[in-house]
């Protein structure tokens, strides 16, 4: 009798999870769209930290020529990090006319500081406008980017933005397309549901009166990551009142980690950041961690010892995890299917359902090993 009460709880569980996915699925849906009657003529700065960005910065200063806010409105500060050999304010200016760049230089930081957000607060300090929008020397902002965020930005003081990976035939870039588009709903939903606790750096936007109110990253220096996440709790801890923007045309694509140990160092030092997450959102992502566990690995060792059939448990599992993983549809190619292609969303789905094992097992040995390795980048 007690391993029927405890497979009846393992499944409770189970679709509570899904049910979950379900409500964030629905508050994506129902995040706010653009109010095309708000006119922009805001001065807007963009800040991005560049060290040894040669190569990268080149297509991002293009993209930002491409933009469809007005480029005079439009003020370009780089934070040079360090980088060899310096960057030339007067050379980038020559080959990107229509933008107006100016250079932070950033010579030497302290060992015991992270070099990003030194980086980063300096180039927020130089800016002379009141909205603020941030992106990586890496990335490709679409063209309606600062457009979409700056709009976002009138009547907020935080927009999240969304920033997918490039997909890749590699298992490591399809993992990490994977895990992007799964982090993106959740801090989405977050913010939706009023409970924002996680920005990504690649694309978000914030008032420079509210950076200075938070009293910015300088309280954060001795933390290597971070930047986004924490500096928006910060932010919250003060009253911000946060958005997100997942218009068409507003996202910021950057490229997949090359490797598995470049992914692997990414994921420690992210995972590093949320030690310091405030108590309540630490216990929100650990139920969803233990619930997941039940699904894949509990469920089934109680569903064998209770005489239910492998095949149905297995039917049951499956179908659970396809759609728990559906949301990844809102940030592929697969969200503009016609309906006759749902052959190819099967498919799709299938291969899922490998990557949500793979994420459940992967993010939980990683949270474990950020706990005692030190993050670097």
């Amino acid at each position: 009798m007690e391993i029927h009460i405890v497979f009846t709880l393992a499944v409770f569980a189970a679709v509570g999870r899904s049910l979950f996915s379900a409500l964030a699925a629905r508050s994506m849906k129902r995040l706010p769209v653009r109010d095309a009657a708000v006119l922009l003529t805001d001065e807007v700065s963009i800040v991005i930290a560049a060290h040894n960005a040669q190569k990268t910065l080149p297509a991002l200063l293009a993209c930002l020529e491409k933009q469809t806010y007005t480029k005079e409105r439009m003020h370009i500060v780089i934070a040079d990090d360090r980088s060899t050999p310096t960057l030339d304010e007067k050379v980038l200016r020559m080959y990107f006319p229509s933008l107006h760049i100016s250079i932070v230089r950033i010579d030497e930081v302290r060992g015991n500081i992270s070099p990003k957000k030194f980086a980063l607060n300096a180039a927020i300090t130089r800016s002379t406008t009141e909205m603020l929008l941030l992106t990586d020397a890496d990335c490709r902002p679409e063209p309606h980017w600062v457009e979409n965020i700056t709009s976002f930005l009138t009547n907020n003081d935080v927009v999240l933005g969304i920033a997918p990976l490039e997909k890749r035939r590699d298992i490591v870039a399809r993992y990490a397309h994977y895990e992007s588009a799964r982090t993106a709903t959740l801090y989405c939903a977050a913010a939706g549901w009023n409970h924002p606790y996680m920005a990504v750096g690649r694309n978000w936007g914030f008032r420079k009166s509210l950076y200075v109110k938070s009293g910015g990253l300088e309280p954060l220096y001795t933390i290597l990551g971070g930047d986004d996440d924490l500096l928006l709790q910060r932010f919250v801890n003060v009253g911000a009142r946060v958005s997100v923007c997942k218009e068409t045309g507003s996202y910021c694509y950057s490229d997949s980690p090359v490797s598995f140990s470049r992914l692997l160092r990414q994921k420690i030092r992210h995972h590093s950041v949320s030690l310091y997450y405030p108590l309540r959102v630490k216990l929100m992502l650990g139920l969803l961690s233990l619930l997941d566990w039940i699904t894949i690995l509990v469920l089934p060792i109680v569903a064998s010892r209770t005489g239910i059939p492998v095949l149905v448990a297995s039917i049951f599992i499956i179908g659970k995890l396809m759609c728990d993983s559906q949301f990844v549809f809102q940030f592929s190619s697969h969200q503009n299917m016609d309906r006759a292609a749902w052959i190819h969303r099967l498919m799709a789905a299938s291969s899922i359902v490998f990557l949500e094992v793979f994420h459940i097992v992967f993010s939980t040995v990683i949270g474990l090993a950020a706990i005692f390795i030190k993050p670097r980048w």
